[in-house]
């Protein structure tokens, strides 16, 4: 399995960019969910399950939801790690 990865930053205001080569992939809107280690993981083509739909900028930034801000992935101002596979872009803590 091809595994793409990319290192970005949680900004003041809940948003996470989107790097150019993931942004191609990435459609108007996505569906956001955490894992059973409280990463998060972007869906970019399914809705089923508990996800919650998110509004892309472009597909280039989203905003990262109130409900799913409590995960061990997300906290503003600090990297994450966005790894690419498939379908889905998990959202991990950078250390």
């Amino acid at each position: 399995m091809n595994l793409d990865e990319f290192v970005v930053i949680i900004d003041e205001k809940w948003r996470l960019r989107i790097p150019a080569k993931l942004s191609e992939k990435v459609g108007r809107t996505v569906f956001v969910s955490r894992t059973d280690s409280e990463c998060l993981q972007i869906h970019l083509k399914t809705k089923n399950g508990t996800r919650v739909q998110v509004s892309t900028k472009g597909g280039k930034r989203f905003l990262v939801p109130k409900s799913l801000r409590k995960s061990n992935s997300f906290y503003f101002g600090r990297k994450v790690r966005l790894v690419y596979s498939g379908d889905t872009i998990e959202i991990q803590p950078w250390k």
